[in-house]
């Protein structure tokens, strides 16, 4: 008040002493704190509260824990996934496994199939070979084979002319009548049954077609 500044005067705030400068702006500034000069220029830092505090350092906590827990997770996870890899490969060992026995249980029967053909004439080739042979005259009524006989019975017109056909086959040996042959009036044929044994399977003639 004693400089009597005027408004728009520029004053020079260096000549202003601060213990006056700072009166001023506490009067004009109702809400301004004090001069206090007992704290020679110290002033009080605001501290933390607690609560505060303590939340803090147990987010650190937890993020240290996870920091420290996560590399394990993963590798945890790893192995679990190593672990699924190695139970689906041994699933798949094991159907190999079984898919191999599978293999092995039919080849025997492959080969037991082709050591029977190899020693056992099959039926539908003994069939069609008594085909191939016996007049078209010629019907049968019963056809009984075993593992080594063949019994036929049936009508024909001469069946004594039977028998050396059949045993010119490579497939019949030791063929001869079962039974008497008798003239059927009624059908006007001989009924026979003849028996003969099964001499093997040699390979398929060419000459097969050039039969009756």
């Amino acid at each position: 008040m004693d400089w009597k500044i005027r408004p728009g005067e520029k004053v020079d705030l260096k000549e202003v002493p601060p213990q006056a400068l700072g009166g001023a702006l506490e009067n004009l500034w109702p809400e301004a704190a004090g001069i206090n000069l007992l704290s020679k220029g110290i002033h009080q830092t605001s501290r933390t509260p607690a609560l505060v505090s303590v939340i803090l350092l147990c987010i650190t906590a937890v993020l240290g824990l996870y920091w420290l827990l996560s590399p394990l997770q993963i590798e945890e996870q790893k192995i679990a996934i190593l672990d699924l890899e190695i139970a689906r490969s041994q699933a798949d060992v094991k159907k190999v496994e079984a898919l191999k026995m599978e293999a092995e249980d039919i080849q025997k029967e492959i080969s037991a199939i082709s050591t029977f053909k190899a020693s056992h004439p099959m039926t539908i080739i003994l069939l069609k070979e008594i085909t191939w042979i016996l007049p078209k005259n010629t019907w049968l009524s019963r056809v009984r084979i075993t593992d080594s006989i063949v019994e036929i019975e049936g009508y024909a017109l001469s069946a004594t002319e039977l028998l050396p056909k059949l045993e010119a086959s490579g497939y019949f040996k030791k063929v001869d009548f079962a039974s008497s042959t008798f003239r059927d009036t009624r059908m006007n044929a001989d009924r026979f049954t003849i028996k003969m044994e099964i001499e093997g399977l040699p390979e398929e003639r060419a000459g097969h077609d050039k039969k009756k």
